[in-house]
């Protein structure tokens, strides 16, 4: 009885030394799952602070990118509105001189009716006439040279040449050059009309010279 309570005892301890044994076992799988999950979470963590780092250097990037947009925009900007005060001056040049020819052109159509208006007893007889329309036409034609549609040409495709560079004030550029072709269009119209007018004096004066004067006959 004795020695079978001793085998009973022997084997409870050895059932109790393989219960912590396996439990061990147990408790060292469960560490090295729980190691290799703070592992896990040490490398995602490592990720997200490569990658937030990245994400940083990636907006560091882009806002110097936009301060040297910023830059080169300042720089354009200071560029065209340089370029565009000479071409105000222009302009303003044109349109004086446009206003100054219109002045002399209305004292030269004055002179004209005057000098139209004189008849074969005032003094100065069909030849006289002739000569001062003829001095007429010449200033104007001087006149001509001065506003030549070449000249005009010239300044409005220099106006369109500086409208390719003014993207932020096309605007400007395209009311300058609708004023310059605008002065074109009159010029051609008043050249048309004054030559018209210059054939219409030729014939008066073709007339004039043909008409027998009193005390003369026809053979």
């Amino acid at each position: 009885m004795a020695l079978q309570g001793h085998i009973e005892y022997l084997r409870g301890v050895l059932k109790r030394m393989e219960d912590e044994r396996d439990n061990a076992r147990r408790e060292n799988g469960d560490a090295h799952r729980e190691k290799d999950k703070a592992r896990q979470e040490r490398d995602a963590a490592h990720r997200e602070r490569d990658q937030a780092r990245k994400e940083k250097a990636d907006a560091n990037a882009e806002r110097d990118k936009l301060r040297e947009q910023l830059k080169t925009a300042d720089t354009e900007l200071a560029t065209m509105k340089a370029e565009r005060a000479p071409l105000l001056e222009q302009l303003q040049t044109v349109n004086g001189e446009l206003a100054t020819t219109k002045v002399e052109r209305a004292q030269l159509q004055e002179k004209l009716n005057v000098s139209q208006g004189r008849g074969g007893n005032g003094g100065e007889g069909s030849g006289g006439q002739a000569m001062m329309t003829q001095q007429l036409y010449l200033r104007q034609r001087q006149l001509d040279t001065v506003q030549s549609d070449e000249t005009r040409r010239h300044r409005v495709e220099r106006c369109v040449q500086y409208a390719g560079l003014a993207k932020a004030d096309m605007l400007f550029w395209e009311t300058m050059i609708e004023t310059e072709s605008r002065l074109v269009e009159k010029e051609r119209i008043v050249r048309s009309q004054r030559q018209a007018d210059e054939e219409s004096v030729d014939l008066e004066s073709v007339a004039g010279l043909l008409t027998p004067t009193s005390g003369s006959t026809w053979c």
